[in-house]
């Protein structure tokens, strides 16, 4: 999946504009405005589309976790990791949001995917373990829309039954 599809879809879940996408990826270090995230939120072939770096995807991800559960002020800022993998993306939004396994479970069931345990255990496992799985494109996108429908990113309105 595109970098900037997965910007994209994450800007949406989070109700973010350009600059408040900017202002996440800051938080890790990114030099970044509003003016330059706008190109990186436009669909591929729009006029004045631009890629979207693994860099900066990993600030912007790194910038979330920051941003949800505060700066760690005893040790020193996590080196950006790249290139960025659907798997880090996954784990990255586990971080920020503090998921726990029946939540990511919750969260994917709500975008009608079934993952057993062990399954579920692969995706977040080193890539050298035996047991590590790659998540697919249509996975991650199952996962983010599974965000947007049950709240998980902390929106506050909630859907009455």
């Amino acid at each position: 999946m595109l970098n900037n599809e997965i910007l994209r879809m994450l800007s949406r879940v989070l109700e973010a504009d350009a600059a408040d996408v900017a202002a996440l990826a800051r938080l890790s270090g990114a030099e970044a405005d509003a003016a330059e995230v706008e190109p990186m939120l436009l669909q591929e072939g729009e006029p004045g589309w631009r890629e979207c770096s693994d860099a900066f995807l990993a600030h912007f991800l790194e910038g979330l976790v920051i941003n949800q559960r505060g700066r760690d002020g005893s040790r020193p800022p996590r080196p950006i990791e790249t290139p960025v993998t659907n798997n880090m993306v996954l784990k990255k939004l586990r971080a920020a949001f503090e998921l726990h396994e029946e939540d990511i479970r919750a969260i994917f069931e709500a975008a009608d995917a079934q993952l057993s345990k062990a399954d579920l255990n692969a995706l977040f496992r080193k890539p050298g373990n035996k047991h590590y799985r790659a998540c697919s494109d249509e996975l991650l996108e199952a996962f983010i829309a599974g965000m947007a429908l049950s709240g998980a990113a902390g929106e506050e309105e909630a859907e009455s039954p």
